[in-house]
């Protein structure tokens, strides 16, 4: 199992990805919406081998109602259907409701104790037909994209014909999600959620700063059109 999760304590912004797991995440079967607050040893926990099935992302958002079902319904918006989970304070079970109602899947107190956030992880992604816990590999995975991209969680890095190129964190993380959904178009709303905890580009260029980050890293191992932008929607790994 993967976690992404991180140093939590509150730094500005309505959302954010953490920096804290053993390797990218790259196609969550749950995302936590958690406060910043949360005690950082509920979500470390997650991290043993069995304790949560497949990958976990977990997503800080600052802790106002508003801003946790604005980040809920744009996860959902993605296009997003498996589990989501929001982890805070709730005063008021109209709080809950809200954010049952936005799209999440259940709504946890935010002192709950790391056995039962197991626990409840792996009801909800037995209760989606998602628990691939026995299916986890024993060391980082390996993935083939097109053009025969070798993605490799060892060094982080894409190789191809024997032209290897190394990664930085993120853009390796954008990769993992690009390779595991080759020949599909993902969303730009999407990768923005998953790779960098993003609800709205209105303030940002990062994505297509990264993205052609990426396409030049890809050129250098001889594949420069591998990348496709597809207008208005997002961007695809593809060989033509």
């Amino acid at each position: 199992m993967a976690v992404a999760t991180g140093s939590l304590p509150w730094s500005g912004t309505r959302t954010r990805r953490a920096r804290f797991r053993r390797h990218p995440v790259s196609a969550p079967i749950c995302v936590l919406v958690v406060d910043p607050a949360i005690d950082t040893a509920a979500l470390e926990y997650l991290q043993q081998p069995g304790l949560a099935p497949g990958e976990v992302v977990a997503i800080a958002v600052e802790p106002h109602l508003p801003h946790v079902v604005a980040a809920v319904e744009a996860l959902r918006r993605t296009g997003y259907t498996d589990a989501v989970v929001s982890i805070g304070q709730f005063d008021h079970e109209d709080e809950r409701i809200a954010i049952l109602d936005a799209g999440a899947d259940y709504a946890l107190d935010l002192l709950i104790e790391p056995r039962e956030l197991g626990a409840w992880v792996r009801a909800c992604c037995r209760r989606l037909g998602r628990d691939r816990s026995d299916a986890e590999p024993a060391g980082p995975p390996e993935h083939t994209g097109p053009y025969g991209i070798a993605l490799t969680w060892s060094d982080r890095s894409i190789e191809l014909n024997g032209r290897r190129t190394p990664l930085t964190m993120t853009e390796f993380d954008l990769m993992a999600v690009l390779v595991r959904t080759a020949g599909r178009t993902v969303s730009r709303e999407y990768l923005l959620m998953i790779v960098w905890g993003i609800t709205s580009e209105s303030k940002t260029n990062v994505l297509n700063a990264y993205v052609w980050s990426l396409r030049r890293k890809l050129a250098t191992i001889g594949a420069p059109n591998a990348l496709h932008t597809v207008r208005g929607v997002g961007f695809a790994l593809r060989e033509n």
